[in-house]
Parts: structure tokens; C-alpha cells; sequence
């Protein structure tokens, strides 16, 4: 079963201080929370805060040549939760 969602903004485990990624489908009924690093949710954080910073990163590289070379993401099919860690 496929389910569109969408980041819905950055937590952290109160337990282990890790951040956590919040994804919500469009309704807005499902949640799929994926434990991630610290840097990941920094990137992730500024994107969605739409700050700019001086250099680009690694991925926004990776992302600039994506868009240089018309290549769009349709999906990411997530298909197995292992530890708290998504498995592609």
C-alpha cells in the first residue's frame, strides 16, 4: 500500500535526545516518525525554514546537478522499519 507523505517538521526523543523526522500523509491522518542524526535534521530543519547559508552543502549540490539535468523524484518507497531506522 502506497501512501503519500510529507515532512511534517523535526522532534527530538525526549529519552535519547535524537531527532526524529515527523512524515504525515496528506489527510493528515497517518504519522511515520524515522529517528535520524543530527546533522540530517539540521539540513532538514533549514531547509524547511528556507535559510540560506553561505556555501551549499553536499545534497544541495547533489540536488542543484538533479535540477541541472531536469531529473525530478517521483517517490521514495519505504518498505520495512528495522530499529527505528527506515530500510528503502
Amino acid at each position: 500500500m502506497f501512501r503519500e507523505m510529507r515532512v511534517a517538521g523535526i522532534t527530538v526523543d525526549p529519552f535519547t535526545n535524537t531527532p526524529i523526522v515527523i512524515l504525515k500523509d496528506l489527510e493528515e491522518k497517518e504519522v511515520l516518525p524515522i529517528w535520524i542524526g543530527l546533522l540530517e535534521a539540521s539540513s532538514i530543519a533549514t531547509a524547511l525554514e528556507n535559510i540560506q547559508t553561505p556555501r551549499p552543502m553536499t545534497h544541495d549540490l547533489f540536488k542543484n546537478v538533479l535540477d541541472k539535468l531536469s531529473v525530478r523524484v517521483v517517490k521514495i518507497e519505504v518498505n520495512d522499519l528495522r530499529d527505528n531506522t527506515t530500510m528503502p
